[in-house]
């Protein structure tokens, strides 16, 4: 563990972008997810789960975002550790993971439709929480920097999503 956190320090020292960068990732899983086609299957033919899946994301990010400004002070004091935004890659990828798996070439022939449509809704409440507090993460490290210092991360970020997005699947 403590190399780990040797190679980090060293890694962020000579690329000090590297944390903001978070919100690159963020917007590029938000963008694959809610484009459909790293996980939609030919048989989708009228974009119903696409829009359940944003829908589903959108409100549990957005309701732990609403959720946690009751909480700022403890809120605040998790976001900073180092194993938080792992916590919430965690979740969020555990709920694209199943949401990927209950496609038609996997689960769906295996279960019945009210378990399918359950583990969708699972697993699409489990990536939007944990996009939400990379959300939250992201909009701490954002909130410290000067504005030109932001419009310049921001922009690095975009360079991120573009790559994320012209080499998925």
């Amino acid at each position: 563990m403590a190399e780990t956190k040797n190679f980090m320090a060293k890694l962020v020292r000579a690329w000090p972008a590297l944390p903001y960068m978070a919100l690159g990732a963020l917007l590029a899983s938000v963008y694959i997810a809610s484009s459909g086609t790293a996980w939609l299957s030919d048989s989708e033919t009228n974009g119903g789960n696409l829009s359940v899946l944003t829908v589903t994301t959108s409100l549990s990010a957005g309701g732990l975002m609403l959720l946690s400004t009751f909480a700022v002070p403890r809120v605040r004091s998790w976001l900073e550790r180092p194993t938080a935004c792992l916590w919430a890659g965690a979740v969020s990828s555990f709920g694209a993971l199943i949401v990927i798996l209950i496609g038609p070439y996997y689960l769906t022939p295996m279960l019945p439709y009210p378990v399918i449509r359950s583990l969708f809704f699972i697993g699409g409440i489990l990536f939007g929480v944990g996009l939400g507090a990379i959300a939250l993460r992201c909009g701490q490290l954002y909130g410290a920097l000067p504005p030109r210092q932001v419009i310049l991360y921001v922009a690095y970020s975009q360079f991120v999503v573009g790559a994320s997005f012209f080499t998925r699947c």
